[in-house]
């Protein structure tokens, strides 16, 4: 019997700034550069699917997907700080 303590904290798919990550992308390389491409995301401490969707969020979108959520939940915090009198962070001035 699985023990309920192992099952993941997170049982749903992921989701973006712009909704659920749904679409797969793949692509092929010759071997030196995909092990350069892996040392690549080691020395920056990212999966290679991190680091290929933040480059793909950035040639389409000009962020990446932090940049574009940081950016709706600044809209969505002044917009609240505006109504509650709280500064940017979510605070009472």
């Amino acid at each position: 019997m699985p023990n309920p303590q192992d099952k993941p904290a997170f049982a749903r798919g992921m989701a973006g700034p712009n909704g659920k990550y749904s679409e797969e992308v793949k692509v092929h390389l010759d071997e030196p550069t995909h092990a350069q491409w892996l040392q690549l995301c080691n020395a920056n401490d990212v999966t290679s699917s991190e680091l290929l969707r933040d480059l793909i969020y950035l040639v389409v979108h000009g962020k990446t997907p932090a940049e574009v959520a940081a950016n709706n939940r600044r809209g969505l915090f002044s917009s609240i700080g505006t109504v509650a009198g709280l500064n940017r962070a979510g605070r009472h001035e």
